[in-house]
């Protein structure tokens, strides 16, 4: 039922075959999320992954992880231990929406669940179907738990299907949020996007618009040098968008 993976920074994270593993977003939210020398926030943790990563890269001071799930909080918990971040990284079993720690945020950053309750068929195990689906609350009340828990000027960062971004720009809207950067996710040169990953901030501002490429080509899946740095360095550069 689990299993063991390797992964940068010389972490080894603790999977179960029965939920999620190890995904292409997770590593481009870690990469994506600035540094602070203040205390991060991250929300739908699962088993750790982004905090895991982000932690080992020095990009905040602590960062208390909230999950919902039993299981998964069990999971993470042992992710943390395994490496050794206790020091670093707290996990606390509780509903975002309900979560009250008694302060604030420098960061607090997610990687939800992209499909909507009634979208699509249930996945394969419960596991996996809560972290698919908006089973236990949806895009808006991610945005309105961070607005909440953020501290002023502090930042929210995310990663959320393209598709959806209208979505997302009117959950961020609602608590008072405005986008201070957006990162268009190429699966190839000319490639239809797919992942939007997004900041934002309580004060309007000007939004910067960039893109990045994973892959060389359609057919030639070798990563392109950006992506490579995503995965080698733990760093996300990208081209300015017209």
């Amino acid at each position: 039922m689990e299993y063991r993976e390797s992964l940068h920074d010389r972490l080894t994270v603790i999977h179960r075959r029965d939920a999620v593993g190890t995904t292409t977003d997770a590593l481009l939210l870690a990469a994506f999320l600035p540094r602070t020398s203040g205390e991060a926030c991250e929300l739908g943790a699962g088993g750790g992954i982004v905090s895991l990563l982000a932690a080992s890269r020095g990009r905040f001071a602590h960062a208390d992880l909230v999950e919902r799930d039993e299981t998964l909080v069990g999971l993470c918990r042992r992710n943390i231990e395994e490496n050794g971040m206790q020091a670093l990284l707290c996990a606390h079993h509780a509903d975002l929406r309900e979560f009250d720690p008694g302060r604030r945020y420098s960061l607090v950053f997610f990687n939800p669940p992209y499909f909507r309750a009634n979208e699509g068929r249930p996945a394969a195990s419960p596991l996996a179907d809560v972290c698919r689906f908006e089973r236990a609350g949806g895009i808006a009340d991610f945005c309105r738990a961070a607005a909440r828990l953020l501290a002023p000027r502090g930042s929210l960062a995310t990663v959320f299907p393209v598709r959806r971004r209208d979505e997302l720009l009117v959950a961020l809207e609602g608590p008072g949020l405005f986008p201070t950067e957006e990162v268009t996710i190429l699966p190839y040169p000319g490639g239809t996007p797919k992942l939007l990953l997004l900041r934002a901030e309580a004060e309007p501002t000007s939004c910067r618009q960039s893109h990045l490429t994973l892959c060389r080509a359609a057919d030639d899946p070798r990563p392109t040098d950006e992506a490579a740095a995503i995965y080698e360095a733990g760093s996300l550069p990208r081209k300015e968008t017209p």
